[in-house]
Formats: C-alpha cells, structure tokens, sequence
C-alpha cells in the first residue's frame, strides 16, 4: 500500500467519522428539544392545575351560573388571562403546538373569551 492510497483511506474514514459525528449530534439535539417542550408543558399543566386564582377562573367557568365570573376578583382574572398570554407565546415560538394547546387549554380560554363578566374591569 503505498503512501496516497493509505491517505485515500484516512481521508474515507475521517470523513464517515465525521458524519457519523454529526447525524449523532442532530438526533440528539433533537431528542433534547422534545425533552424540553415536554417540560415545559409538564409545567404549563402543572400551574394551570395548581394555581389558585386559576383554579378559581375555572371553578366559575364550570359551574352552572351564569354571572360566576363577575363574583371572581379582578386579580385573580387577571393572572388568569396572563396565564393564556404566556400559552400564546409558546404557541407563537413553537414551543408547543397549536392542536396541543387547544386540546389542553382551550375549552377554558373560550368559555373565558366568550364571557362578557370575565372581561370587566380587566
């Protein structure tokens, strides 16, 4: 084997290594995102089940009465409403998808929307 054949083969092998490297390093970034977007969802569910002046809103938006809403405080519709803001900004940066947000959050942002005493004082 002489001296350009055996540098034929370094430079075959450093470059399957080097794209082995690469692909590698693509799927695990990508394993890292989806790791992270399921974080940060987690955390979206787990506030928006934990939060007591979300846990109001909601309380209202479910029950029966109609002028529920009205009786919540400005401040806890408020944080409510921010809540969903910060929903919107994921969806808008691609954290989170916009048929995964509607499917977890979006019963309750319409009912809410649609709620002409949710919207007082706000």
């Amino acid at each position: 084997m002489s001296l350009s054949d055996f540098k034929d083969v370094a430079t075959v092998l450093a470059t399957t290594i080097a794209l082995a490297t690469f692909v590698k390093g693509t799927l695990e970034y990508s394993k890292d995102a989806a790791q992270r977007r399921l974080q940060i969802l987690l955390e979206l569910r787990k506030r928006f089940a934990d939060t007591p002046a979300i846990q109001a809103v909601r309380a209202a938006i479910e029950s029966d009465d109609p002028r529920a809403l009205r009786s919540v405080s400005r401040n806890q519709r408020v944080e409510f409403a921010a809540f969903f803001e910060e929903v919107a900004v994921m969806l808008n940066s691609k954290l989170i998808t916009k048929h995964l947000a509607h499917s977890m959050f979006g019963f309750y942002a319409i009912m809410a929307d649609e709620d002409a005493g949710f919207w007082e004082g706000i």
